[in-house]
């Protein structure tokens, strides 16, 4: 039987990315400290491995891995295209993606054309920073590419840094402030090109998107079940809502029904509350492993 092989990142987006794949139950253990190879509790998966961000792209795009969990930024700094089958729409520490921004401390500069001639820029992302400057007609600038601590601009007598931010927090601790916004960044599932037009490595990469999707789009979402009396199921429907509809089961008991649908994590305390305030009581609610939905 033919397999597949997946990388994903290490470092700030690990534990987000390992937290989807064990609910999803296609990881079943830590990584190995040295190696970074983890346990798959898929047949069809011969290789997990956790990398560096910065070379996975060229990884699946070589076809060394199959699959690949990888940021946008580090494949736009790679130039690479890969089919994107995921987009997981979160950033590190919050819901928003992350960002790549060009910082200053100067007060006088409002834009990279604002930079003095011939000055530096210290970045990770060398490549995106070098096409950026050219766009603005700004070739005399010299981009110097760090490998982490971007932000420390003084280090490299630097004018600016071309940075990837979140929230802005390790900007604004070194005193420096955003002037451009260079390109939103996600974090995405994407495969190698001849991966995807194998028959059978297709189906296999096909079932690990909708398992990683359903394991995402579950977080999102709580299981409401209520022991609903017959004259009331329509409207405990309405309030409920669901994916697409709620199901609605009968009980042994003739004057009872079970209605039951996913509903969003963020409101299902006001669904709860709209329930009670129609005379329902019995209620419960479940967490969700994996959703997988045509929508």
């Amino acid at each position: 039987m033919a397999s597949v092989k997946l990388v994903v990142p290490d470092g700030s987006m690990e534990q987000v990315v390992t937290d989807m794949l064990t609910r999803s139950h296609i990881l079943s253990g830590l990584k190995e400290p040295r190696t970074k190879y983890a346990p798959s509790a898929v047949s069809f998966i011969e290789t997990i491995r956790y990398q560096r961000p910065q070379i996975i792209p060229q990884l699946v795009k070589r076809g060394r891995y199959d699959l690949g969990i990888a940021g946008e930024d580090w494949i736009a700094e790679c130039g690479v295209d890969l089919p994107i089958l995921f987009t997981i729409p979160r950033g590190r520490s919050t819901m928003l993606p992350v960002r790549i921004v060009l910082a200053v401390k100067h007060s006088a500069y409002g834009s990279i054309t604002d930079l003095p001639r011939g000055c530096t820029v210290v970045s990770e992302y060398p490549l995106i920073s070098k096409r950026y400057c050219q766009q603005h007609g700004r070739e005399d600038i010299e981009i110097v590419s760090c490998y982490g601590h971007s932000e420390a601009i003084e280090e490299y007598d630097a004018e600016a840094t071309i940075e990837l931010t979140e929230r802005g927090d390790s900007l604004r601790a070194h005193n420096l402030r955003e002037i451009d916004t260079l390109m939103t960044s996600n974090t995405v599932v994407v495969a190698n090109p001849e991966s995807m037009e194998n028959p059978e490595s297709r189906s296999y990469i096909d079932c690990l998107v909708a398992l990683i999707a359903g394991a995402w789009k579950a977080q999102q979402l709580i299981y409401l079940i209520a022991n609903v009396p017959r004259a009331l199921v329509q409207d405990a429907a309405t309030i409920m809502g669901g994916m697409k509809a709620p199901t609605v089961s009968p009980t042994t008991k003739d004057t009872l029904f079970g209605v039951a649908a996913y509903v969003p994590l963020d409101r299902h305390v006001d669904v709860i509350l709209e329930l009670t305030k129609i005379g329902i009581t019995d209620i419960g609610t479940f967490e969700s492993g994996i959703v997988t939905s045509t929508e």
